[in-house]
């Protein structure tokens, strides 16, 4: 039974009906894989005692959620270089048994690439970046706190952490008869300590005009193909989402006033574990509509009018302004061949004027607003009754019940 608001008549009960659904399935599906997703919005507020990132970490002792990012910008470069990407890395070398038969070049690790990386690396602790760090981790699990001869010997020997791996176990582990975990000497709480790991994650831009731009995702470099893409078929939605709750960016005139625009450059994309492209730009997966940008390049400038941001059939329909009754028509085209080709955008009509040359110096992204994404979610089942274009939607990717290759995937990387 029909239970959602229809879109056609109140697109924004529709809308948070929807968003609600797609929170609820994706939690599901992360606990029963033991995981659970993080989020910061950044730039954190500093206490008041301090006046920068640096004062608080001097102070030797930990302040959350400070001395979690300063974790993640230590080694943020390192995991998106791990991934499964189209970039020629150490790690992801085309000599690489999971790379032998891909169908393309990997390319080369350039020095602007790098540069790419270290702005992200830097903007993650910027006072003056807005956006957000999300991260999919693994449930907490107890270890033995290491002591101090410990701790010295781990910071000499780099592959430490690997080997006491298999002296660690999860907070859930199989448990004797007297309640201890088997196999493991009885250990009081001031000698154990909790930790988790972190399996994928992702930074955001936001931007003045409401844009968000993904600017790095990256997963854990030990799942298998068929892991990785379970996991981003759950991840990826549940990421577009956390992206549109993030507040408007405060201008001088106050609140951003435009409508949400989440967005990836094809250029970013090649960074990104390689299943991201199928699935955020394929007709029969998320079905991203391409737009078009003024090359970067100063010597092949590109003078394109596009307004504020970027939009599509339903960009606007979530503005406060806008009463949520949609135009006829509208729906039943979002997410169809032609809405994702040729997408209602002034950036499409201003490029099809340029001429061939001048076409090829435009940055290709592929993006949508918060309307869009809400349209695309509803699982094919229940779109008819919607009066929605009959396909897939963005819930059907994630996958019901328990896929254990990755929980056991999952369960080797702690």
């Amino acid at each position: 039974m029909l239970t959602s608001p229809l879109p056609a008549e109140d697109f924004k009960g529709f809308a948070a009906h929807q968003k609600n659904l797609l929170l609820e399935e994706t939690e599901l599906f992360f606990k029963r894989h033991n995981l659970h997703l993080k989020k910061y919005i950044l730039p954190v507020s500093l206490p008041d005692w301090a006046e920068s990132l640096d004062q608080v970490l001097d102070t030797g002792v930990e302040h959350e959620p400070y001395t979690t990012i300063y974790r993640h910008q230590h080694f943020l470069k390192a995991r998106v270089l791990r991934n499964w990407s189209y970039i020629e890395t150490i790690w992801n070398a085309a000599a690489h048994p999971r790379n032998r038969n891909i169908p393309f070049d990997l390319r080369p690790l350039t020095r602007e690439i790098l540069n790419q990386l270290d702005a992200t690396n830097t903007d993650l602790v910027d006072p003056e970046f807005s956006g957000l760090l999300v991260t999919l981790n693994t449930e907490p699990y107890v270890t033995a706190k290491p002591s101090d001869a410990s701790e010295a010997a781990k910071s000499d020997n780099p592959n430490s952490s690997e080997q006491a791996a298999p002296n660690t176990s999860t907070l859930n582990g199989a448990t004797g008869q007297d309640g201890n975990i088997q196999g493991k000497p009885r250990l009081s709480h001031g000698d154990v300590q909790a930790k988790s790991k972190v399996i994928a994650g992702a930074i955001v831009e936001c931007l003045m005009t409401n844009e968000r731009c993904i600017r790095s995702i990256w997963m854990h470099p030990h799942l298998s193909k068929h892991s990785s893409r379970v996991l981003l078929q759950a991840f990826l939605p549940r990421l577009m989402l956390e992206i549109f709750e993030v507040p408007p960016v405060m201008t001088e005139k106050g609140p951003s006033q435009y409508h949400k625009f989440a967005y990836v450059m094809h250029n970013d994309l090649d960074m990104f574990p390689r299943q991201c492209w199928l699935l955020f730009a394929s007709i029969k997966k998320m079905s991203l509509p391409r737009h078009y940008e003024p090359s970067m390049f100063d010597e092949h400038p590109v003078e394109l009018e596009y307004g504020e941001c970027h939009n599509d059939e339903v960009g606007q329909y979530l503005l406060p302004e806008c009463p949520g009754k949609v135009e006829e028509g509208v729906l039943a085209s979002v997410g169809t061949e032609n809405s994702v080709r040729t997408v209602a955008c002034k950036c499409y009509t201003e490029k099809i004027k340029k001429s061939v040359d001048t076409q090829a110096w435009l940055d290709r992204l592929v993006g949508c607003s918060e309307g869009y994404m809400c349209v695309l979610l509803p699982k094919r089942s229940e779109r008819e009754l919607l009066g929605l274009a009959p396909r897939d939607g963005w819930r059907d990717l994630i996958v019901d019940g328990l896929d254990r290759a990755l929980l056991e995937e999952v369960c080797i990387a702690i």
